[in-house]
């Protein structure tokens, strides 16, 4: 393979780490805002999948044109740093989660029993118990 090609293998690699890197940023940046929304860091998510495998492609890929010892070396130079930063930033974001969910599960708990409370007292999912019909005496 020409040098060329190899360095842009090399690029390409270390690029997709640091979009990992700045993705898991990104979620911890979401999860620092006020109104968190779970649908757009479900979203983010995926797209943290779809990172990840672009990662190993390029990585294999890159694998398979210089062999397994300088892949190594090359991980440790050009990619552990990033991807050690990357992995403590998502596990920062894991334990922000952690922090949050019984918070969410009490809120979600206070709205099942405040529905509770309505309809027990107000009857708001009840049916009437009216008759629809008319009886006609003869």
């Amino acid at each position: 393979m020409e040098k060329s090609d190899l360095k842009g293998l090399i690029v390409e690699w270390r690029d997709c780490f640091e979009r990992i890197l700045e993705h898991a940023n990104e979620q911890l940046r979401l999860l620092d805002t006020p109104d968190l929304n779970w649908e757009q860091f479900v979203h983010l998510s995926q797209k943290g999948e779809e990172l990840q495998q672009a990662a190993e492609a390029a990585g294999e890929a890159l694998r398979k044109n210089i062999g397994e010892r300088e892949y190594e070396n090359m991980f440790k130079v050009e990619i552990l740093p990033i991807a050690e930063e990357a992995n403590r930033v998502v596990a920062e974001a894991i334990e922000r989660i952690k922090a949050e969910f019984p918070k969410v599960t009490g809120d979600l708990r206070n709205t099942k029993n405040h529905l509770k409370l309505m309809n027990a007292y107000y009857g708001m999912q009840s049916d009437p118990q009216f008759a629809y019909y008319f009886d006609e005496k003869k």
